[in-house]
Formats: C-alpha cells, structure tokens, sequence
C-alpha cells in the first residue's frame, strides 16, 4: 500500500484536473475492495490515501458534490486505529446535502451514525431510544424531500421494526411498495424488512425482483427456494434448488438442513 500511495501523490503531483478523478477511484477501491480484503495496517494505508486523494479534490472543487459524498462515505468507515477528521466530515456531509439535497447516501450516513451511536447502549435505556428517534427523524426528513423514492421507506419501516413499532413500520413498508418500480438496492431493502418480519408473500415478490435483475445472485435465489417451499409450491423451489447444484453447488450445501429436505 505505501507503494500505491506513493504513485498516487506521483499523479496528483502532475497538477491536472485528473486530481478528481483519482479520488473517484480511490474512493471505489477503498470501499468495495480494500474495506473488506484489508486489515491492520494495510487497511489504514488504504484509508489515508482515499481520504488524501478525496480531500485534495474536495478542497480544489467546491461545487463537485460527488466528491463531497465519496469523502463522507470513507471517513464514516473509519478504520480501527485512525482518528476521525469530525471537521472534515461534518464539512462534507454538510456540502453533500447542500449541493445535492436529493442523493441518498448522505442521509443514512448521517442516520447510521446515530444508530451506531444508539447501539453502543442497552436495549430500552433513554439513549438508545433516543439515538432511534433521532435516526428516524432523518430518514423521515429525506422521504419529505423525495416521497416518490421507494428505497427510504423500507430503511425507515426497517428502523421503526427495531425501535419496537410494528405499526408505523407496517405502514411505512407498505408505502415502500406502493413507490416501487423496481431497482435492485430498493428490493434487498425490502427484503430485509420483510424477511425480519416473516411476511412471506412480500418476501417471496421481492426476492423474486432480485433474482430476475440480478441472476448471479445465487444466495437470493436460494433464499426464493426456502420461501416458495414454504408457501407450498414445492415443485418451483425443486426446480430452482437443482439449477443452483449445476451453477452454484457451494451455495446449497450452506443450509444442509434444507438441502436434505429439498433434494431427494
């Protein structure tokens, strides 16, 4: 990593606007790739270097909010070690709900962030109640901003499950799917919601959607097995447990338990 951070500041050195879009990759690598491959100090040396390429940018094109949201995204994956830069984070996160109100990441970063802070405590105490409360809030704030956006609504009937209220969670999934018109991250969101809550009609639409726009996602087809052998259509998820042993036999044998059951 020290080698590559070398080469970077190399490019940068150059003084080109290609400044921006070394922050642009920096910014795919560190949180696709090297967020989950690296650790220790490699990882750290990955961090800094995005951040360095992605602050650079930031400083150099104040109206760039793409920028602005890829910077707040690395500096809330901090890595164990690193201290967080708050002043550079709260700057831009502050730049990326300024210039683009309307792109989402900004928001559940923000919303996150008081989840992470909430669970650092019990279960029912006031600060965890309140760290909710206050994640909800925000969430609720971008729906305000993009009601037609389906996405944000199962996050929030996500969050309300969690905060013990299945209620306003029911109604916020059910507005979730009022506002799809399809999108892989909006069905996984939903998923989510609705395999926490075991509503497997819903499960079954939207494991379906995910499957049909992403079929190399073998896991979800095999969750669309579990759950139409569940409602009773044995023969379809016969038929998709066989296709995934030629494709992807890794796959089934994860869940002996219903592999055994399956596959006679």
């Amino acid at each position: 990593m020290s080698r590559a951070n070398a080469a970077a500041e190399r490019g940068i050195a150059l003084d080109t606007y290609a400044d921006r879009e070394f922050g642009y990759n920096a910014y795919f690598m560190y949180t696709e790739e090297q967020v989950v491959r690296l650790s220790g100090d490699d990882l750290r040396l990955a961090y800094q270097n995005a951040v360095m390429l992605l602050t650079r940018a930031f400083k150099r094109y104040p109206s760039d909010a793409r920028t602005a949201v890829y910077l707040a995204q690395v500096l809330a994956s901090t890595p164990e070690g690193v201290k967080l830069d708050e002043e550079l984070f709260a700057a831009a996160i502050d730049r990326s709900i300024r210039l683009s109100p309307k792109r989402v990441q900004a928001w559940y970063i923000i919303a996150n962030l008081s989840i992470s802070e909430a669970n650092k405590y019990s279960i029912g105490s006031k600060e965890r109640v309140a760290g909710y409360a206050s994640a909800r809030d925000i969430l609720s704030k971008y729906i305000a901003l993009v009601p037609g956006l389906a996405e944000p609504h199962f996050v929030l009937a996500q969050l309300y499950y969690a905060s013990d209220k299945p209620d306003e969670a029911a109604k916020e999934a059910a507005l979730g799917k009022n506002t799809y018109v399809g999108g892989v991250t909006a069905a996984r969101r939903a998923v989510a919601y609705y395999g926490a809550t075991q509503d497997l009609p819903n499960l079954e639409f939207f494991l379906t959607e995910i499957v049909r726009m992403a079929p190399a996602d073998y896991a979800s087809a095999y969750d669309l097995a579990k759950v139409k052998f569940l409602l009773g259509d044995v023969a379809t998820a016969k038929a998709i447990v066989a296709n995934l042993q030629e494709i992807a036999p890794a796959v089934v044998d994860s869940d002996p338990a219903f592999k055994a059951a399956i596959v006679q």
